[in-house]
């Protein structure tokens, strides 16, 4: 099974990364260039940089109430954060 996961740079591009497997810790934190944070979005969680604002990253356009890249997926009933 595929998972596919929303990603929004600060920037403002927006593409789809797929995985084989639900995304790891160290993916997300890759994605997002530091440590993450979850926040629940709507329907959706969204995984974002925890020291953002104290980094000084450039806002995000789509969620101008983060900074940096955005990820967005779903949490499913095991706490797996699974696109």
């Amino acid at each position: 099974m595929q998972h596919s996961y929303m990603v929004y740079s600060a920037g403002g591009e927006c593409y789809v990364e797929t995985t084989p497997t639900p995304m790891e810790l160290e993916q997300l934190q890759t994605l997002v260039g530091g440590y993450i944070e979850m926040h629940r979005y709507g329907d959706f969680t969204v995984a974002v940089n925890e020291e953002g604002r104290l980094r000084g990253l450039p806002v995000n356009q789509q969620f101008p109430e983060f900074r940096g890249t955005v990820v967005q997926g779903v949490v499913n009933e095991d706490g797996e954060f699974i696109g």
